[in-house]
């Protein structure tokens, strides 16, 4: 993700300069600028489902008991997940169709599906992390809801679906029958 944002600030930001300065630009700039900018919010959106900091109002959550808490946030999950699916599926008809067609990207004269695939490696991915959060969610049924909840991936390290903790996450995981490791 840091390298698409910086690759776009910087195509930018020379086109801004080509344009204001010179009077001129590139005619591909646009093109690529809209590209890397797709791809970028595709992972973002795969960083921010495995990290649980999407927008989400829970208000009316929080003012349930906690089992129906728990029960709200993992059927959000599963629905969130067969979205992910249908749109993962509809993402791929659309890319091979245009492999089908030969649709061709207007200035670089590249497949148009270099743009299009964004959509389905990004649903691939919220579909793998949505996955993670509900093995999680299940591991953790009965630990605090804070740790159920995960929210801004606190207890979820870079790598692993169960992890090693540092002191007091640990003891709170180990004494709610949590991770063991």
């Amino acid at each position: 993700m840091v390298v698409l944002f910086y690759s776009l600030l910087c195509l930018i930001t020379v086109e801004v300069i080509l344009r204001f300065l010179f009077g001129g630009g590139l005619s591909w700039s646009e093109e690529i600028s809209r590209y890397l900018f797709v791809w970028l919010i595709y992972f973002s959106i795969s960083y921010a489902t495995r990290n649980n900091r999407h927008i989400r109002v829970s208000m009316l959550q929080q003012m349930l008991p906690n089992l129906f808490q728990r029960v709200i946030l993992m059927l959000s999950d599963l629905f969130f997940l067969s979205f992910s699916g249908v749109l993962f599926v509809a993402t791929w008809v659309v890319c091979a169709y245009n492999e089908k067609v030969g649709n061709r990207a207007i200035t670089v004269n590249v497949s148009i599906n270099i743009l299009y695939m964004a959509g389905v490696v990004g649903f691939l991915l919220m579909f793998i992390r949505l996955v993670q959060n509900i093995v999680w969610k299940i591991r953790h049924w009965s630990a605090p809801l804070e740790v159920y909840e995960n929210f801004e991936g606190k207890y979820f390290p870079d790598n692993e679906l169960c992890f090693a903790l540092d002191g007091d996450k640990q003891k709170m995981l180990s004494e709610e029958g949590g991770c063991n490791t």
